[in-house]
């Protein structure tokens, strides 16, 4: 009898969190209805998606959100709210989700896929000094060099000219 309760309630917690993904929770600008599991995927048109977003746009208001399975997007379709959060509110938005095999492939020194940390304004600092204009023509010297050695060898080996 022990085990039958066991499955019954183990069975019960699976169907409560199961219709718990893809529902949205407290607090998040309204959107379109829901199902479990897939929250909006239903809905989500394959092609030309900007048309969908313009409508939701226009029943939801200038910021609604979208359930995409267990994950959650807020669309802004609101020039002012857009300025606002990026104005006034760049502080709590300007994250990025973790991207851990990026991480592992590039040993963390991906800039563009960083998220904002110490590390991540340690390598765009980095950047920002060796990227300039004013870095450029430091680097104009080594540039007209390596050309005319690649040139040099090119012309002593002209059958190795992919090695060089």
């Amino acid at each position: 009898m022990g085990i039958w309760i066991s499955l019954v309630l183990g069975l019960l917690c699976i169907f409560v969190y199961l219709r718990k993904v893809g529902s949205r929770e407290a607090g998040l600008p309204p959107g379109p209805p829901t199902i479990p599991l897939l929250g909006n995927l239903h809905v989500f048109p394959a092609e030309s998606a900007h048309y969908k977003f313009t409508e939701w746009a226009r029943k939801y208001g200038g910021i609604y959100s979208l359930k995409l399975g267990p994950g959650t997007a807020v669309i802004l379709t609101d020039a002012a709210a857009v300025k606002e959060l990026m104005d006034k509110r760049s502080g709590s938005t300007v994250d990025r989700p973790a991207m851990h095999v990026a991480d592992r492939v590039t040993g963390g020194l991906n800039m563009g896929l960083a998220r904002y940390n110490e590390s991540w304004r340690t390598l765009r600092r980095t950047a920002h000094a060796v990227l300039t204009p004013q870095a450029s023509v430091r680097h104009l010297p080594i540039q007209q060099a390596e050309a005319s050695q690649l040139l040099h060898d090119i012309l002593r080996q002209p059958e190795a000219r992919l090695s060089h």
